[in-house]
């Protein structure tokens, strides 16, 4: 008989599944879903007291750029995730749970693992990020609020090959001065608008990449992430996190 942390696990897996076939494959989309609904009535009928839950996303930032798939406590909840790709935020009761990252299609070696503690109520974001030997996990707490008149938004750097850098409007002021690798900036409040960035070598007027017509809406959080590439021509690409 599952326990009442294994149903919420199935519950949790097929609501993942029924996601990521939503836009692709309706039918393969119901069907997860009513194993889903299943699951979920089970665990109802197990505890009449809903657990507190967190919010948990992915984010492949990985140098090595091969696809990979994501389990939680053993259960595969990601297949098959390219690079630069990030999931939708997933509800989790709140506890301690065990991370593993494989190569697509393999559980012979882990490319990394991590323990990470979902608390009530927090948003947090795992990066699989780091130089192609060397795969590591970073545990990003997001803060989607915001007020209904402005939008926010930060930079996290996670390009192992990049030096310091600073974000500025193109031809404009600084907004992010020397942001380290692994940093993560605090969050910046703006006006919703429509605006070209550059990132720049810091001490520098050196630009290493553009972010071009980057809209920001209001009442919505963003996170710029910097990562590494292997492209001879270009470093470093950002990937815009939507939602904090």
């Amino acid at each position: 008989m599952l326990t009442k942390d294994q149903l919420w696990m199935k519950a949790l897996k097929y609501d993942m599944l029924a996601q990521y076939y939503k836009y692709v494959n309706p039918s393969m989309h119901v069907y997860y879903y009513q194993k889903h609904f299943k699951y979920m009535n089970r665990t109802f009928h197990m505890t009449r007291q809903q657990k507190p839950e967190g919010y948990l996303r992915f984010i492949h930032a990985h140098l090595g750029e091969q696809p990979v798939d994501i389990y939680i406590n053993g259960y595969r909840i990601l297949q098959n995730v390219p690079f630069k790709k990030q999931s939708t935020y997933y509800k989790l009761p709140v506890g301690r749970y065990h991370i593993d990252v494989y190569p697509a299609g393999q559980m012979v070696s882990v490319l990394v693992s991590r323990r990470i503690t979902v608390q009530a109520n927090d948003f947090m974001t795992l990066a699989i990020f780091g130089k192609e030997e060397q795969p590591q996990i970073k545990v990003i707490e997001d803060n989607p609020d915001t007020n209904k008149k402005t939008s926010k938004l930060r930079v996290i750097h996670l390009a192992p090959n990049s030096p310091e850098i600073s974000v500025s409007v193109e031809k404009g002021e600084t907004l992010f001065k020397s942001v380290p690798y692994k940093g993560i900036t605090e969050y910046l409040v703006v006006s919703p608008m429509t605006v070209t960035l550059a990132a720049t070598i810091s001490g520098t007027n050196e630009t290493i990449l553009e972010i071009p017509n980057l809209t920001l809406e209001k009442e919505i959080a963003y996170s710029i992430v910097i990562v590494g590439t292997n492209k001879t021509e270009q470093a470093i690409e950002a990937i815009i996190l939507k939602g904090a």
